[in-house]
């Protein structure tokens, strides 16, 4: 995801901003990324309860016949790279719920038993689709609201 920053009040954010030592411009950065893409998993996380509710709490066999609940949300994550200049978001690729987001072919077993297909339901698309443009705008906000809070700490 690529955003163009226009900042109102721009010389004085960042003159504030170079005043900055470098420990606490990562700081910021890492801040507003944070904040950034939370907005995007959480919208995700929401639009994987509205398409299956069923999906939230995944109950799963385990071996010895017993069932166990995966948290599904937990397949969603975001992070920060460590050089505080981006980060992402998505959904796990080892997770079953990437199945779900993207949907499989129909299965046989080894011995012809049919399977089925799962349909994707696109939900994290979705919630990018959606929420893309008004992120990139609260960049801004959350920029100048870091740096003066850095600033006048």
């Amino acid at each position: 995801m690529s955003a163009k920053i226009t900042l109102t009040g721009q010389k004085e954010l960042l003159e504030r901003f170079k005043s900055l030592s470098s420990r606490q411009m990562k700081a910021v950065h890492r801040n507003v990324l944070n904040r950034s893409l939370n907005k995007i998993a959480s919208a995700a996380k929401s639009n994987l309860g509205r398409t299956n509710p069923r999906l939230r709490n995944w109950k799963i066999r385990i071996k010895d016949g017993s069932y166990s609940t995966v948290d599904m949300n937990k397949d969603i994550f975001r992070s920060v790279w460590k050089s505080a200049e981006g980060g992402t978001v998505g959904v796990r690729p080892r997770g079953a719920l990437k199945w779900f987001e993207t949907g499989t072919t129909g299965r046989k077993t080894k011995k012809g038993h049919y399977r089925g297909a799962i349909t994707g339901l696109r939900f994290f698309k979705q919630a990018m689709a959606d929420n893309a443009k008004k992120v990139e705008q609260d960049i801004n906000n959350e920029l100048a609201k870091e740096i003066n809070k850095r600033f006048y700490k």
